[in-house]
């Protein structure tokens, strides 16, 4: 069966699921056919979702299509890669002052802290309106995440006036991850990734000791585990044992 019958039929079996999920079979049934069934994976959640695809091809072909295994290693390289690549607020000062004194360049500045204070994926970030923004005694944003999901997420009361200002943002996705990646490697000379904000926020907020189930509620993940992988980032003895006084 030719990739394009499979996709026919592929379109027609998942005429029940969302324009965006559906979407997101298409691309990884195209990546699996076109790596003749051996496609790159380095979380272990693009991991299932491969599987998934793999099994509903292989249900309406011919094809056998197989994945190793997960393993620790896999887990563990993920792992090593996020530590490498996260930020601390000093190194966000460094990338705010090398990305461009533009008027797009300002609102990419807003969006980089909004993300790192608040833990909002990039599509997240640039679709805020300002009535997304609550102010009270803290502040929150209401965020309508993957799935179609709202959430509500707290940001940085040290916003405050930037985000009474705000007026939404016109920047595009790709000018803000490409942008950011440049001005973060010219910054900090190495390659850091507008993602690597979520992932800082994250680990930031396990490390000050937030219980697990409010950061992952703020994340919008699915399933505790997703939040529970920062949880071996978060390995520094002494921080734990300074706040304790030990």
């Amino acid at each position: 069966m030719t990739k394009e019958k499979i996709i026919k039929k592929l379109n027609y079996e998942l005429s029940m699921l969302s324009d965006k999920t559906k979407h997101e079979y298409i691309r990884l049934t195209h990546e699996i056919i076109d790596t003749k069934g051996k496609p790159s994976f380095n979380s272990k959640s693009k991991y299932l979702q491969l599987k998934a695809v793999m099994k509903r091809i292989n249900k309406i072909t011919n094809l056998n299509y197989t994945l190793p295994n997960w393993t620790k290693k896999e887990h563990n390289t993920r792992l090593n890669k996020i530590r490498q690549r996260l930020l601390k607020k000093e190194d966000i000062e460094k990338i705010l002052h090398t990305i461009p004194d533009t008027p797009k360049g300002n609102q990419l500045r807003l969006a980089v802290k909004i993300s790192f204070y608040s833990g909002l994926r990039v599509s997240e970030v640039l679709s805020l309106k300002p009535e997304d923004i609550v102010f009270g005694k803290k502040i929150y944003i209401n965020v309508l995440g993957k799935g179609g999901k709202f959430r509500k997420t707290p940001c940085i009361s040290s916003l405050k006036s930037e985000l009474q200002n705000f007026t939404g943002f016109t920047i595009g996705n790709v000018y803000a991850r490409l942008t950011f990646e440049k001005s973060a490697n010219k910054a900090l000379n190495k390659h850091v990734t507008f993602h690597c904000l979520r992932h800082s926020f994250t680990t930031e907020m396990l490390k000050a000791g937030l219980p697990t189930f409010i950061v992952m509620r703020w994340l919008g993940h699915n399933d505790i585990r997703s939040t529970q992988v920062y949880a071996h980032l978060v390995d520094d003895d002494d921080y734990f044992l300074d706040k304790i006084n030990y």
